[in-house]
Formats: structure tokens, sequence, C-alpha cells
């Protein structure tokens, strides 16, 4: 492969998934933003070798009564510690 041609074809590696990540970060409906963000991982697997750089703590919330809770941007993903409660 030339390199004119690897240059281009790793251009539609990334274009590629930073579209599809930014479809990820746009969702708001959990569930099918974990499916996006499966996509990404299984995408970014096959067309490229990488590893992470973080291994990052997940904190997983379920319950009728768990308030405050919101997945976004601003916060990188993460649950936002300081807005958690629980309803009485």
């Amino acid at each position: 492969m030339t390199r004119t041609a690897t240059t281009t074809a790793t251009t539609r590696v990334v274009k590629r998934s930073t579209r599809l990540i930014d479809d990820a970060y746009a969702e708001t409906d959990l569930d099918a933003a974990a499916d996006k963000w499966a996509a990404v991982d299984a995408k970014l697997g096959e067309d490229v070798a990488y590893i992470p750089l973080e291994i990052s703590i997940f904190n997983f919330l379920h319950g009728g009564k768990v308030t405050g809770y919101s997945n976004n941007v601003s916060v990188n993903g993460y649950a936002d510690l300081a807005v958690i409660g629980v309803e009485k």
C-alpha cells in the first residue's frame, strides 16, 4: 500500500469512528447509548489496534427512587455523584 493510500484509509477510519463516537455521546437513552458504545468498540477493534490509556470505574445506579441522575457530555458520560440522591 502506498503512503497516499494508507493516509486515505486512515482518514476514512477516523471519520467513521468520530461519527460513531459523536452518535454515542448524543444518545439520551442509556440502553441505546450502551449499544452505540459497544458498536464503537467493535469497529475500533476491527479497524485499528488500540490500547486503552485508562481503566475507568463506572457507577451503576438502579432503582425507582434514584434521583438527580443524568448522563451527559458535560461530565464526559460519567454519573455526576454530587447531584445523585435517593428518594425517601
